[in-house]
């Protein structure tokens, strides 16, 4: 089987995939193919498109999140889901998520982390579903908890910041047969 992007829709979203060829062309600063929220992009969006770009395949890509086709933030996987449809591998998959902060404090987060989950939670491969949150965002690791994570291990410095930040990793795992 061939793994594709496909939209995922809630009640009050619709996340569209980015695309790996979409997000390359957007990393040049040029969004007017998309209506941008408020607060849209924010900090760590060229990031997140960036991880994009470099995608193996569209799915592993991500998502843009939208409203009322207002793009407000972007959410998908920070790992290769290659293997995603194999019954005999075995993965966790790490997911990361932004959103602008007009954005923040709707439930919008919550609402497309678990459309995300629950199409995650569909492939046989898929042992759990696991995020990192900086020590002191409260709102991510609400969200989280929210939706059914747990936290996993305490606090892990990132290596690959010389700023010493300090990391939550969090884990929602899968009941499978």
């Amino acid at each position: 089987m061939s793994v594709i992007a496909t939209s995922l829709r809630t009640a009050r979203l619709v996340l569209e995939p980015i695309g790996v060829a979409r997000a390359a062309r957007l990393l040049s600063g040029d969004l007017s193919e998309l209506q941008c929220g408020p607060g849209w992009p924010h900090d760590d969006t060229f990031a997140a498109l960036g991880m994009a770009a470099l995608a193996s395949a569209d799915v592993n890509a991500g998502w843009f999140i939208l409203r009322d086709a207002e793009v407000i933030g972007e959410i998908g996987p920070k790992c290769d889901l290659r293997n995603i449809d194999d019954e005999a591998a075995k993965i966790d998959v790490e997911i990361g998520y932004g959103l602008g902060e007009g954005a923040r404090g709707h439930g919008y987060g919550s609402e497309a982390a678990r459309a995300v989950v629950d199409w995650l939670l569909g492939w046989p491969a898929v042992l759990a579903v696991t995020a990192d949150v900086e020590v002191g965002n409260k709102a991510s690791a609400n969200l989280l908890a929210r939706i059914g994570f747990v936290l996993d291990s305490p606090v892990s410095p990132d290596p690959a910041s010389s700023l010493g930040s300090v990391w939550q990793h969090w884990r929602l795992p899968v009941a499978k047969s």
